[in-house]
């Protein structure tokens, strides 16, 4: 069902669709067909932000990180405070690259604009010291939406390093 949806988008312009049969191509293990599509994009500059979106998302599901992250990053040029931009650039660095040092200004512009965002308080905890590891992860346990399936592990991961670092001493207040 997937390959016929691919072919049917196969000449669509659209980025949901163009870009988006990129990205069903990595799926379904082909990926110098999906190569060609982003090949084809060009220079990035003179893609919309949606399309924009769609090329990233795009190289990340064939596991071109930094291709990625440069798609991402002439979005944020365009809107530097776009909410979901700004969180998978900083997750992209963190999770993927490994860089957390350069996933902070994205993470740190993410906690300022949406202090609200569990997922930012948690990103904020990669590479940082003991003590703002610790209280980044409190922030993100006090916000995240505990009955949501998909934070279990996370909530579960974020209690259990708390819990190392308090047995540590950090984040302990001594009386």
């Amino acid at each position: 069902a997937i390959l016929y949806y691919s072919q049917a988008t196969r000449f669509s312009r659209s980025a949901g669709g163009y870009f988006g049969r990129a990205s069903m191509l990595f799926e379904l293990r082909k990926p110098d067909l999906a190569n060609e599509i982003l090949r084809e994009a060009g220079e990035l500059n003179s893609r919309t932000s949606a399309e924009l979106s769609e090329i990233a998302a795009a190289y990340w599901r064939g596991q071109q990180f930094e291709d990625a992250a440069k798609a991402f990053r002439v979005v944020l040029e365009r809107r530097p405070l776009d909410h979901q931009v700004l969180l998978s650039l900083a997750q992209l660095y963190v999770a993927q690259l490994q860089q957390p040092e350069k996933a902070q200004p994205y993470i740190a512009s993410l906690i300022e604009n949406y202090p609200a965002d569990a997922r930012g308080w948690l990103l904020k905890s990669a590479g940082k010291s003991e003590a703002e590891c610790h209280e980044a992860l409190k922030k993100y346990l006090s916000l995240v939406d505990r009955n949501d399936p998909y934070e279990t592990s996370m909530i579960a991961q974020a209690e259990a390093r708390i819990n190392v670092l308090e047995t540590q001493g950090v984040g302990v207040h001594k009386q």
